[in-house]
């Protein structure tokens, strides 16, 4: 026990006096030491080593001695151009707290300085590469080892930690920023043929290729055992993990002046849900994180060619996907059964602007939807893309996706096969002007599609055809039902995008508008229902239209036709009708006109119109008796023919403006027929009751004129069953009127029975010129209350003439404003100057009318008959005042 003891003490006893010795020799020699180190590393290097402090430690690393080396500063080396960076100081290459330098012991006692590790912490380290690739980092001098130096170099560890490295690189425009948390070489660093196992751990903070990132943000651990043959390197094996995604590394690296590098790196049965967590692109983190994924990824890639200051390799990845899902919180963005394959490569430059993303093979599957096809990008800075895409969407699945307010719902589902080809701002970044300048090819087939827009009333519903896209967009057979309207659209669309994209690109229509029965007033109707009070609009911004329709049934209120046909040209603000004819009433109508918006709220309509053979009763209950019931479609039978040409202004709810009709009608009325008509029962005094209840004539002709709410009738001839009139007069739309009419006094002398013999009293009559006196009557007032009194000689003529004056005057408004009546040829007429031959006077009858009587029982209300008194001269003045006093 003693002996144990003995031993114990000596043996502390010596390892006491060895610390002992090793600190004083480390304090007698650590600036002899410490100063020749840094002499002779400065002898190896192109740029000065400033140290601040050093100290010599023969126990920190015993039995190796141990050089510190505190606040290490080495400057760049100046062989590259520092102008090149801008706003950069690129004064600095290493920075370190702390560098160590570790020696052999026995042979730093023996006089000789072997450095065998190398170990630098808490610093930075900046490796600048200008545009021409020249660096800041060949600070080594290439110089043979001397074997019988005192001070040689064999390393057999090089360690870093905490270190921040900085490679900015202007000839690749790359961009590395990471952090060395801990860094191990391990081998015969010096020797020719050796083992290399190397260690890293660390996180890139950013790395950067031709504006493009490629990792952001991920912590990196590198495994690697490699033989080194002088310059050569095979790696034996390797594992690369990226934020846990493990990655095997094989291949080989050649360095000479630059390094040639074949290498394969392989990821088998990654996580996609650890893969999309940590995605290395950092312009799709705000996209990614609103997601979460489930799969399966397998990739292998290829790493061929030259790295350098200047270059790098060619990168070359093959991938694919199976077993995949990707969503979100929301249920309704919720993808299934995701399976793709792929590649990429970063080109014949070897760069993000040549590199080539391609997905082919695509599949996935949403809610009743499904899609495919292949995508491929060239230049991931600005890619180039050209996708092929085919899909049957439910147009409810893709609704969630689609930032629109101007859509209350949708339904329907939609197949495609389309092609589209262009470039987008980024990766991850299409803009509105990448969608305005892309190229599509293929076709859409909508299948019983229903859309509601917000600010319009109208439904869009069963929506069915094929919409072929190319440098325009064709609409074949497009059918579509708007408020039970079946409509079937064909044609050309231009300008779609930039219509709906822009707030001032413009919408070009060339198409063919059919419908088997369209019914307007349904339109109408709803739009106005849900409008309520609103103003219309009927001449929609942006929108340019010409179009060819026909409708085998057309309906309109009352108002039905048949084979309708015709031309419309439509531009912001107006409206052309061209060449449209339609069958309707028994009879053909055909024309044109405009409709144009106006300054004030409000619009102006003119149509010119031919109409041939139309059942005038119902052209009256097609228009509702044209909103008056004075002369209505039960007092009427015929058919009408002839021109009509109407102006009118209506206000912002499409409300006539009665005041501002203007109109010309130039009619013939055949086998016509006036039944029951008031005005000329009061004729009953002159003829009987039941002649005058249906008054049958051969043919009518006249031309009717509009103005200030005034109906111009000018003078005109009826031939009719019950006698012959000539007649004209005025009717307002307040219904007042009066009328001038003529009668062949022989008719009433004929016609009238002579039991009821008929008186006149001093009435006007004149000769015709052929032997036949007439009696001239006025028929005035309102349906309701009007009278018809005797006219005095020259009334008609008079009448004709302001009549006469009345067209001349608006057919020159109507040519100065509208362009009408530039082919009359009518000349002025001369008035009539005859004076009448001769006057009779009747007595009166002191007997009752059976007539009149009759009439009183057909209506309750009177009439009476006046006539004008004549003014007399002075003489007769005086002669009946003699008379009058006998």
């Amino acid at each position: 026990m003693k002996i144990i003891r003995k031993i114990l003490f000596v043996t502390l006893v010596i390892l006491f006096g060895l610390i002992a010795i090793l600190i004083v020799i480390s304090q007698i020699y650590e600036d002899r030491i410490a100063n020749y180190a840094i002499n002779e590393l400065n002898k190896h290097i192109r740029t000065p080593i400033s140290v601040a402090k050093t100290t010599l430690t023969l126990l920190r690393k015993f039995p190796n001695a141990t050089i510190r080396f505190r606040d290490v500063y080495i400057k760049s080396v100046q062989d590259f151009n520092p102008s090149d960076f801008q706003e950069i100081n690129t004064d600095t290459l290493l920075f370190a707290k702390d560098v160590f330098l570790q020696m052999n012991l026995i042979k730093l006692l023996a006089n000789q300085f072997i450095i065998k590790e190398v170990n630098i912490n808490n610093g930075m380290l900046n490796i600048f590469t200008d545009q021409v690739g020249m660096g800041n980092y060949h600070f080594w001098k290439h110089e043979e080892t001397d074997e019988t130096s005192i001070f040689n170099i064999k390393l057999q560890n090089v360690k870093m930690s905490g270190i921040y490295l900085k490679n900015l690189n202007l000839a690749k425009t790359t961009n590395l920023e990471a952090r060395i948390n801990k860094s191990i070489l391990h081998g015969d660093l010096t020797a020719h043929d050796y083992q290399l196992n190397l260690l890293l751990d660390g996180n890139i903070i950013n790395y950067v290729s031709d504006d493009f990132v490629y990792l952001y943000k991920k912590n990196v651990i590198v495994k690697s055992d490699i033989h080194v043959v002088q310059n050569s390197f095979q790696i034996i094996s390797g594992d690369l993990e990226i934020e846990g995604l493990k990655f095997s590394i094989a291949g080989m690296a050649k360095r000479d002046e630059s390094i040639l590098l074949d290498m394969v790196v392989e990821g088998k049965d990654l996580n996609i849900e650890t893969l999309m967590r940590n995605f290395p692109l950092k312009k799709s983190a705000n996209i990614i994180s609103k997601y979460k994924a489930a799969g399966v990824l397998n990739f292998k890639a290829t790493i061929t060619g030259i790295y350098s200051n200047i270059l790098i390799p060619q990168l070359v990845a093959d991938f694919t996907i199976k077993n995949g899902t990707l969503y979100s919180n929301d249920p309704e963005k919720h993808f299934n059964k995701i399976e793709l394959s792929g590649y990429f490569t970063n080109g014949t430059n070897h760069d993000a602007r040549t590199a080539t993303l391609n997905l082919d093979k695509v599949s996935v599957e949403w809610g009743k939807s499904r899609a495919g096809g292949t995508f491929m990008l060239r230049d991931l800075t600005r890619p180039e893309i050209d996708y092929q895409i085919k899909a049957e969407l439910n147009i409810p699945d893709i609704l969630p996706f689609i930032k629109n307010n101007k859509l209350d719902y949708c339904n329907g589902t939609v197949k495609m096969n389309v092609n589209v080809k262009g470039y987008q701002d980024s990766l991850f970044n299409i803009t509105k002007e990448n969608l305005l300048h892309w190229q599509y090819d293929g076709f859409v087939i909508p299948e019983n599609v229903c859309f509601k827009l917000t600010d319009y009333p109208l439904t869009l519903k069963e929506i069915n055809g094929t919409i072929l896209l190319g440098n325009y967009i064709y609409l074949n057979n497009i059918g579509i039902i708007i408020s039970s309207n079946d409509l079937n659209i064909s044609g050309r669309v231009d300008n779609f995008f930039n219509y709906i994209l822009t707030e001032n690109g413009n919408l070009w229509m060339d198409v063919n508008v059919y419908s088997s029965d369209l019914i307007l007033d349904s339109l109408i109707s709803e739009n106005m229902e849900k409008v309520k009070d609103k103003s219309t609009d009927i001449f929609p911004e942006r929108i340019y239209l010409k179009s060819r329709f026909w409708f085998d049934q057309f309906h309109y209120y009352n108002f039905e036709a048949e084979n309708v046909r015709g031309d419309i040209i439509f531009r912001p603000g107006w409206v052309v009708f061209n060449s449209f004819d339609l069958s309707s009433m028994d009879g053909t109508l055909e024309g044109d006109g405009f409709i144009e918006q106006e300054k004030e709220p409000g619009y102006m309509v003119r149509l010119n119109s031919t109409v041939k053979n139309l059942d005038i009763t119902k052209l009256f209950q097609s228009f509702n008796n044209f909103g008056q019931v004075y002369i209505q479609d039960k007092h009427l039978k015929g058919k009408i023919s002839g021109e009509v040409d109407f102006y009118a202004g209506f206000d912002d709810r499409f409300r006539i403006k009665k005041e501002s009709i203007l109109a010309e009608s130039n009619v013939e009325i055949i086998d016509g027929e006036l039944i029951h008509f008031e005005p000329m029962l009061g004729l009953s005094k002159f003829i009987e009751v039941e002649e005058l209840e249906e008054i049958k004539f051969s043919t009518l002709k006249n031309r009717i004129f509009i103005r200030q709410s005034e109906v111009i009738i000018p003078q005109m001839d009826i031939y009719s069953s019950a006698l012959n009139i000539s007649g004209s007069g005025t009717h307002h739309f307040n219904n007042s009127f009066i009328y001038k009419v003529s009668l062949d006094l022989s008719d009433l002398l004929l016609k009238k029975p002579r039991k009821n013999e008929l008186k006149f009293e001093e009435h006007v009559i004149q000769d015709d010129g052929l032997g036949r006196t007439k009696l001239f009557l006025t028929i005035e007032g309102t349906p309701g209350d009007y009278r018809i009194n005797y006219d005095r000689k020259g009334a008609i003529t008079s009448l004709k003439e302001k009549l006469n004056d009345e067209k001349e005057e608006l057919k020159t408004i109507l040519k100065e404003e509208f362009g009408l009546f530039k082919n009359d040829t009518l000349k002025e007429r001369q008035p009539d100057m005859r004076q009448p031959d001769f006057i009779f006077k009747w007595e009166d009858s002191d007997t009752i009318d059976e007539d009149t009587l009759r009439q009183d029982k057909i209506r309750q209300q009177e009439f009476i008959i006046e006539w004008d008194e004549e003014e007399l001269d002075e003489d007769d003045q005086q002669r009946n005042d003699k008379k009058n006093r006998k």
